[in-house]
C-alpha cells in the first residue's frame, strides 16, 4: 500500500506526463501544418470563397428590380421611380446624390434605351427630369395617350408620387414655411 506522499508523486508525474504529452502533441501538428503549407503559393493557402462574389455567367442577366403585375410599358416600375424621385431631398448633399444616382443606375437601368444622366440638383429637377424621361419610353412604345403624364405641374407630381405632408401636420403641428 502506498503512502499519501507516494500517490501525490504519482499524480504529479502522472499529470505533467499528460500535459507533455499534449503539448508535444500541438508542438508536432503545428510543425506538421507548416510543412504542409510552406509549400502551397497564397492562393492555395486562403480560402477564395470569401474573396469572390457570386456573379451570373457570362449570357445570363443578373436578377433586376421588378414589380408584380406590371404591363408591357413597365408603368409599375416607372411609378416606382417617379415615387424614389419624388422622395428625393430638395438640396441634397454629394453623397445624397451619389446615393440616389445609384439607386438609379441598380433598379432602374433597364427602362432606359441609352445612357441616362439625371439632373440630381434639386428634387424637382429630378422629378421633372424623370416625368420626361417617362413620357418619351411611353411615346416610343406606342402606349395609350392616358399612359403619360403632365410634366408642366410640379405640385401635382409631388402630391402622386411624393410623401403625403398632411399626416405629419397633424402630428407637429403647424410650422411656419414647413407646410405653407
Amino acid at each position: 500500500m502506498l503512502n499519501r506522499s507516494q500517490i501525490e508523486a504519482k499524480l504529479r508525474s502522472e499529470t505533467r506526463d499528460q500535459i507533455f504529452n499534449r503539448q508535444l502533441a500541438d508542438v508536432m501538428a503545428q510543425k506538421e501544418h507548416k510543412r504542409a503549407t510552406t509549400e502551397q503559393t497564397y492562393s492555395e493557402k486562403v480560402d477564395w470563397t470569401e474573396y469572390t462574389t457570386k456573379r451570373p455567367t457570362y449570357g445570363q442577366d443578373p436578377v433586376m428590380f421588378t414589380v408584380e403585375d406590371d404591363d408591357k410599358f413597365k408603368t409599375k416600375k416607372w411609378e416606382a421611380m417617379l415615387s424614389d424621385c419624388a422622395f428625393y431631398f430638395d438640396k441634397p448633399t454629394l453623397k445624397e446624390e451619389s446615393n440616389m444616382k445609384k439607386t438609379l443606375l441598380t433598379k432602374y437601368d433597364d427602362l432606359f434605351t441609352v445612357a441616362m444622366r439625371p439632373t440630381l440638383q434639386t428634387r424637382k429637377d429630378l422629378l421633372n427630369w424623370a416625368c420626361t424621361a417617362q413620357n418619351s419610353y411611353m411615346t416610343t412604345t406606342d402606349a395609350p395617350a392616358e399612359k403619360l403624364i403632365d410634366c408642366t405641374r410640379y405640385q401635382s407630381l409631388l402630391d402622386k408620387y411624393g410623401p403625403d405632408y398632411s399626416t405629419l401636420k397633424s402630428r407637429v403641428g403647424h410650422i411656419r414655411g414647413l407646410f405653407d
